[in-house]
């Protein structure tokens, strides 16, 4: 009982100083002399922030919430691309999709570098597309087009943002490594390429290979979970 208690002090307070070490370094964002990592440090502050959302981010917000509360409340069975498993919608939505919070930071990113041409790799069930649809939707111009094996899963995804009311949005079903050498050409300069799918060191850092060379100047690449180990 004790050792839980010490354990979850420990806890407590080395997410504490995180969140020190994550706030000293977005002010350091903010005052760096390159514009591009200067907003990107506005960003992040935007969303630790309480309160940072005006009325109308409010309601797009919203349109994502309903979504994901559809999701966890799903009977629906999706399958593994590779095998015959299969899982419940509201199980892989509660694993796999992007929190609320990241959510706003892709949005808010969006929204802010006005990108033309954006490209995800790892759609799942499509709630970072909806956020990322949803911030292109505010700027009024914009494509993305999101790349999964699961086709599957881009089923219930492409019934989830048919709802957003942004048509300037392609899914893409199949293996990135087939399906990138194709399309890149098709979409580039990218402005932002989002990378959340297939989470393996060399795979990742082969899909960065693939994709630099068609980066615009300013090109904003987003990498998720790849901190697995210290």
């Amino acid at each position: 009982m004790i050792e839980k208690i010490l354990n979850r002090l420990i806890y407590k307070q080395k997410k504490a100083l995180w969140s020190l070490s994550s706030k000293s370094n977005i002010d350091k964002m903010m005052q760096h002399e390159k514009p591009s990592i200067k907003r990107l440090g506005g960003i992040l502050n935007k969303v630790i922030e309480e309160n940072a959302w005006n009325e109308e981010d409010n309601i797009q917000f919203q349109k994502v919430k309903d979504i994901s509360d559809g999701y966890f409340s799903s009977e629906e069975i999706v399958q593994d691309f590779d095998s015959d498993i299969k899982h419940k919608v509201s199980d892989v939505h509660a694993i796999a999709s992007s929190t609320e919070k990241w959510g706003k930071l892709i949005y808010e990113i969006v929204r802010d570098f006005k990108p033309k041409n954006v490209l995800e790799l790892g759609t799942c069930l499509g709630v970072s597309t909806a956020y990322q649809i949803l911030g292109l939707k505010s700027n009024g111009f914009g494509k993305i087009t999101s790349v999964d094996a699961n086709g599957s899963r881009l089923v219930v995804a492409k019934r989830s943002l048919e709802k957003l009311g942004y048509t300037e949005y392609r899914l893409a079903e199949g293996i990135f490594f087939d399906v990138l050498p194709n399309l890149i050409p098709e979409i580039e300069p990218i402005d932002i390429a989002f990378i959340d799918g297939h989470h393996d060191e060399i795979a990742t850092m082969k899909y960065f290979e693939m994709i630099y060379p068609h980066l615009s100047t300013n090109a904003i690449v987003i990498f998720d979970d790849i901190n697995w180990s210290k």
